[in-house]
């Protein structure tokens, strides 16, 4: 919307092995090497940064990128801790949205130069995509005429990553039957992305998946073929 007010491009950056690029660890970890590495048995490696699957990995990626945006004299939102607003002498210049290493920005010139191009030689880059790209599942394309006309779906997210639950005819005439652990599992799977899309873009389907969802305790057969 903002966007759209101030006829601002969209630009969508990717941020190259973000966790790496953050502020050194303040505690003591200490990890086995990879065996591809080929070291002592009795060698440990201590961890210099945060590394995918530390439980505080992504806080301390985050809190590397907030300290930065402040630093270039953005401002947090009180209501959405991810979103960061430049406004100097109040003027609104621009924004910066903050989703792990994804980031979803616009903005005037003065934006781009002091705040864009300072985060960009802080950090490592992977791709920039103006206009038109996915971010967080979401399909966002900016008219090339106008920046003032956005559409945004999640066509692309429905198309690939929701499918029914395989099962097998022999199954089908069970309807009573519990699911399988297997089949339970990939149940569950199903409902957790039918949640995400109904409280994005199909509210129309909110009610059939709470509906399924109270089930997801015990689900049976036919809780997969109605």
């Amino acid at each position: 919307m903002l966007a759209n007010m101030f006829e601002y491009k969209l630009l969508c950056i990717d941020v190259r092995a973000a966790f790496l690029q953050s502020k050194p660890l303040d505690r003591l970890i200490l990890v086995k090497p990879p065996k591809e590495k080929r070291t002592d048995n009795n060698m440990v490696w201590r961890l210099k940064k945060p590394v995918y699957g530390l439980n505080d990995a992504a806080r301390a990626w985050y809190m590397t990128v907030k300290e930065e945006l402040i630093l270039y004299g953005c401002v947090q939102m009180p209501l959405d801790k991810s979103v960061f607003v430049y406004q100097p002498n109040e003027e609104f210049s621009g924004f910066l949205n903050v989703h792990v290493d994804d980031f979803l920005a616009a903005g005037n010139r003065d934006f781009h130069e002091k705040v864009l191009r300072r985060l960009k030689e802080k950090f490592q880059i992977g791709t920039e995509e103006y206009g038109d790209f996915t971010y967080v599942d979401w399909n966002i394309k900016q008219s090339s005429v106008s920046n003032n006309t956005v559409t945004i779906d999640q066509i692309d997210y429905q198309e690939t990553k929701i499918s029914p639950v395989s099962i097998s005819s022999g199954r089908r005439n069970q309807p009573d039957y519990e699911l399988s652990k297997l089949e339970k599992t990939e149940f569950q799977q199903l409902l957790g992305k039918l949640q995400w899309i109904t409280s994005q873009s199909r509210p129309d389907l909110r009610y059939k998946v709470l509906e399924s969802s109270m089930k997801a305790a015990k689900p049976r057969v036919s809780d997969l073929i109605n």
